[in-house]
This record gives structure tokens, sequence and C-alpha cells, in this order.
């Protein structure tokens, strides 16, 4: 299994969506899209998802959008929409339960960006969850650096366990917009328990240098995508 994982800045469009789809994959997360965008791009898959609230904002133009050709995907039965967004998942082979998969792309409010997962993996309606084989995929809104690691730091101290390749592990996959200073801010984190039944290896887009200014993947989005292969051991 492929899954891609990649905060597009702004919505998809056809030049974004071109790109991400050069390379082949079975699950597509992509962060901070419209509905609009989500709706007209789902008929190019087998199963798809959205996402958003308006909970805390009078607006929400933005979510989460999944799509998926051969994997069957469902919301659980169990959600804390305050935490947000942390959205747990079902992925089925067929009606073969494979795992859980929370996409990610933390929020300010009402609890503070990467908090919202360390809650997740604390709360009540997800202990059977995180218990169990699941992936925590996403923007999670933490701009670590080898230097500023804090917030990195107690997600690896509560159990999860970075699947970056080690040459990836905080590798920059954001920019920001001033003087262009480059964290890691996007990951993929397994269970034990996920990783002790699959083998999973992430690896992350690099950068385009030349290009200045705060859009510096291939000129699309201020993050890079990141890309996941798992197989069953």
């Amino acid at each position: 299994m492929k899954i891609i994982c990649w905060n597009v800045h702004y919505d998809v469009n056809d030049k974004k969506y071109s790109h991400i789809m050069e390379n082949e994959c079975d699950i597509l997360i992509l962060l901070e899209v419209t509905y609009k965008s989500y709706d007209f791009l789902k008929s190019n898959w087998d199963y798809s998802l959205w996402y958003n609230d308006t909970l805390y904002e009078n607006k929400s133009d933005y979510g989460i959008a999944i799509f998926s050709k051969k994997y069957k995907l469902d919301f659980t039965e169990n959600f804390n929409r305050n935490l947000r967004y942390v959205i747990p998942l079902k992925v089925f082979d067929k009606e073969q339960f494979l795992f859980y998969l929370f996409s990610v792309w933390t929020k300010p409010i009402p609890i503070n960006y990467s908090v919202n997962v360390l809650k997740a993996l604390e709360c009540t309606e997800y202990k059977e969850y995180v218990s169990d084989r699941a992936l925590f995929i996403g923007d999670f809104n933490t701009p670590t650096k080898k230097e500023k690691r804090k917030e990195y730091d107690a997600l690896i101290g509560k159990g999860l366990i970075d699947c970056a390749r080690t040459e990836d592990i905080l590798k920059p996959t954001y920019s920001h917009s001033e003087e262009i200073n480059y964290f890691t801010a996007d990951y993929c984190f397994a269970t034990d328990k996920m990783k002790t039944s699959f083998e999973i290896s992430e690896s992350i887009g690099e950068f385009d240098n030349d290009i200045k200014g705060k859009d510096k993947y291939q000129g699309l989005s201020d993050h890079c995508p990141i890309f996941i292969e798992i197989k069953e051991i």
C-alpha cells in the first residue's frame, strides 16, 4: 500500500493535482482543500471522504479530503470533534479491517495544535483505536528542528513511532514565510502494534531552493508531501 499526504496550501488545483498524481498511490490525503474541489476530484476514485467543521469559526471553507482506489474508508464509530483535526478512520481491504488511520491537520482552538494529538492518545473515545494498529498522518503544525523538538519529543514519549527513514527524520517539510525558515511539521507516526504488524517507510519530498518565497515545493505549496509505503509482515 502506498499513501501520499500533502497540505496543498489554500486548495488543490489542476497543477497541484497533476504534480502529485505523477506518483502512484492507493490512498491520497489532501489537507486544506475546499469541498468544491473534493467534489470535483472524487469521481476519479473508488472511495472518498471529506471533513471540516465550523465549531470555532464562523466560516471554515477548508478541510481534509481523502481518496482511495482500492481500500475502503470509513469514519470510526467514536469521534471527538473537539480534537481538531485528528480525524479517526478505518481502512479495509474489501471487508477485512486493516488499521485505523488518524488524518491530522491540527488547529489552535480550543486546543493548541499538536496537543490535539496528545489528547487523542489519551481520550476514552479513542482508547480502542490507539491500542490497536493505528497511524497518525498529516500536518501536525508542530515546527520541529534539531534544536527545537519539545512537542515532537512529547509525541514520541506517548509511544508513537516515527515512520520516517533514518535519513529523513526531522527533514524539513514546511517553509515559514519570514526569511524562509524550515521546519518539520508533517509526520507519519505509528502505534507499536501497527509497527509489529506492518513494515512502514516514510520518505519526504524535497523543497526547490531555487524558488524564492513561501511557496517552496515546486512553487506549489509551503509544505512538502510525504510518501508512505506499507507492507504486511
